[in-house]
């Protein structure tokens, strides 16, 4: 687990996993070879579907990848986790607790990806803002302010699954929630 210090204060760092894979070791992460590989999911069958997807996610968030790619990579798949997760959670959130076991399996399935979509999030927020750029090519809205909105948007989510099955939450999400806010007014 690699801890990224906060660039503007002092305090502890945001987590995300240790980046030492090198490319070409697991799945092609190239943007275009995920839009494609996204594609050929079996979105009709989510638990599958969720399983394939958090293969890649970790792949993804554990390989060395330039700044770009990763988060050109990680919007081709953000659409489909939250479908997924989406899907997953309609199974369970009306369920009574304790959960069944079929429920149970997709919780977990929901909270992984929670939890690999806010390291994918907060590692594309921890970068340097020189390496985000302050806006798009295009020039559009700016990217770290958008990479902050999004790693909020995910620890939120992982925080709202967790609740909603009445699991502890990780240690220290609500540290780094606070963090990038401070990042965001900064």
């Amino acid at each position: 687990m690699t801890w990224i210090s906060d660039p503007f204060r002092a305090g502890p760092p945001l987590r995300i996993p240790d980046q030492d894979r090198a490319p070409g070791a697991g799945p092609d992460l190239r943007p275009d070879a995920l839009a494609a590989w996204v594609a050929g999911l079996p979105l009709a069958d989510p638990e599958h579907a969720a399983d394939l997807l958090l293969k890649v996610l970790q792949a993804l968030n554990r390989t060395r990848l330039p700044t770009d790619q990763r988060r050109e990579g990680f919007a081709r798949l953000r659409a489909p986790i939250a479908g997924v997760m989406e899907a997953l959670g309609g199974r369970y959130a009306q369920a009574v607790l304790p959960l069944r076991e079929r429920d149970r399996r997709c919780a977990v399935r929901v909270l992984a990806l929670a939890e690999e979509g806010a390291y994918a999030e907060k590692a594309l927020a921890a970068r340097p803002v020189a390496a985000l750029g302050t806006a798009r090519s295009s020039g559009a809205a700016p990217a770290y302010p958008e990479a902050l909105a999004r790693s909020a948007a995910a620890l939120g989510r992982l925080l709202l699954e967790h609740y909603r099955i009445y699991a502890p939450v990780p240690e220290g999400v609500w540290g780094e929630l606070h963090r990038l806010y401070r990042h965001g007014e900064a």
